[in-house]
């Protein structure tokens, strides 16, 4: 909320930038939004990780282990609302962040992803698509 409500009043009042091509409106938005999000503090703002991101891991040559890979990324990465739980064959990864990218090429190197999902939150809470 604090983050929206930040853009908002950042965009309402400010003037009205001058028509631009869908792309360059999009880069310039989430210019905006990711200015006020960069300094929130995750205690004090339930989108301060931005982006949902699950997906499914296979193993390739070795048994996974759920402990290990949630140590990692607990260890490695920034977020929040970290799952990572199954069995040897297949774990299924659930975390909270802003940089999505470093947990999918993280996981991708102890196994097979698949089914991957990356919702952004502050839209889905807009009542935008994720």
């Amino acid at each position: 909320m604090k983050v929206l409500m930040n853009f908002q009043t950042t965009a309402s009042m400010s003037r009205a930038p001058p028509m631009q091509p869908p792309a360059v409106r999009c880069a310039l938005d989430r210019r905006l939004i990711m200015a006020d999000f960069v300094n929130v503090d995750p205690e004090d703002d339930q989108f301060a990780y931005r982006y949902d991101t699950q997906m499914l891991i296979d193993k390739r040559d070795k048994d996974l282990d759920e402990d290990e890979i949630s140590d990692y990324i607990t260890e490695h990465f920034e977020g929040n609302s970290l799952l990572a739980v199954g069995d040897e064959d297949m774990i299924k990864v659930h975390f909270h962040t802003n940089e999505p990218w470093k947990v999918l090429e993280y996981c991708n190197s102890v196994g097979e992803i698949y089914d991957i999902v990356i919702e952004d939150m502050i839209r889905q809470s807009s009542g935008l698509h994720g």
